[in-house]
């Protein structure tokens, strides 16, 4: 009984976040996010060179960062992301001080967007204030949040190193795995078999998604949130994204050769709705992660700023 009743209560959470999803426009916000992505992608691809660059070297950075890119995105806009890119790097675009400026600004936008969705999600549990904080303090605020947002970029530019440093494990010499034999025989032959690459295809995409999308919700709202309530609705995000990426990416293939004859504006449109599904399911994660903060803990009257546990 005690488990149907979790279910129930479950269950009930995710018709509510739904109804928090529909009531909050997440279909626009979701737009407004794709929109914003799209200006700011390749900015965080030169920051990601950049970062990437420092590690392996020069000469296998813009290899390593597109291989990385292409496999997230759906077929159909790889060509326009690869061709863009090359471009701008041949232009030696972002070099100077200029350059870095404009990065700044660019490469942090769709943060900026998502931050201000998470705020208006995030008001019923504890409302910002109505006054108009002093100029000095705009400033500081407007500050703090674009390093807050390059700072994301930045871990988004070391994720795709660290899962080029990840692959270079499947690379090991022969010798290597002849020791191992020695010492575990049974090792190698187990990972030969394929049973890990078999079981981490799912399992470690939807870990490695949950625990970005814990973090985004925990950094995202300009107020202080329970840590809590955040890692259903990151677990249900991290789950629907490997999904999108292992299923839809078959019927974006399909729509993506339909627009064939559009060239570029075909892989641009296709590139918006695969970023617009991705907006999609992270407000629908941020609507639960509301509805079980307000559902565990309800805001009293009166009290705005409730002491988090």
């Amino acid at each position: 009984m005690r488990r149907r009743a979790r279910l129930a209560w479950f269950a009930h959470s995710l018709w509510k976040a739904g109804n928090r999803w529909c009531k909050h426009e997440c279909v626009d916000l979701s737009a407004a996010f794709a929109y914003f992505t799209l200006q700011s992608i390749f900015p965080l691809l030169l920051i990601s060179l950049a970062v990437v660059a420092s590690i392996f070297g020069r000469n296998e950075s813009l290899e390593t960062v597109l291989s990385a890119v292409n496999s997230l995105l759906p077929p159909s806009a790889v060509g326009l992301v690869d061709s863009t890119f090359r471009g701008l790097v041949a232009q030696g675009f972002g070099a100077g001080l200029f350059g870095v400026v404009v990065l700044l600004l660019t490469a942090s936008n769709a943060f900026l967007t998502l931050q201000r969705g998470a705020d208006r999600l995030w008001e019923d549990w504890s409302p910002l204030p109505r006054q108009p904080a002093p100029f000095s303090l705009q400033a500081v605020q407007f500050i703090r949040s674009r390093l807050e947002a390059f700072l994301i970029v930045l871990i988004v530019a070391l994720l795709i190193a660290v899962q080029q440093l990840v692959v270079g494990f499947r690379q090991l010499p022969v010798e290597l795995l002849d020791g191992l034999r020695l010492w575990v025989p049974g090792l190698v032959d187990f990972t030969q078999a394929g049973q890990i690459s078999q079981f981490g295809q799912f399992i470690l995409p939807t870990t490695v998604l949950s625990l970005f999308a814990l973090m985004l919700q925990r950094v995202l709202p300009s107020r202080r949130v329970p840590l809590k309530p955040l890692i259903p609705g990151s677990i249900l995000i991290g789950f629907a994204l490997t999904i999108l990426n292992s299923i839809l990416s078959l019927s974006l293939i399909s729509l993506g050769n339909r627009f064939q004859a559009y060239g570029v504006i075909g892989g641009v449109l296709v590139l918006t709705l695969w970023v617009w599904l991705i907006g999609v399911i992270l407000y629908y994660g941020q609507c639960l992660s509301v509805e079980l903060a307000l559902r565990v803990r309800p805001r009293q009257p009166g009290d705005p700023n409730p002491v988090l546990v």
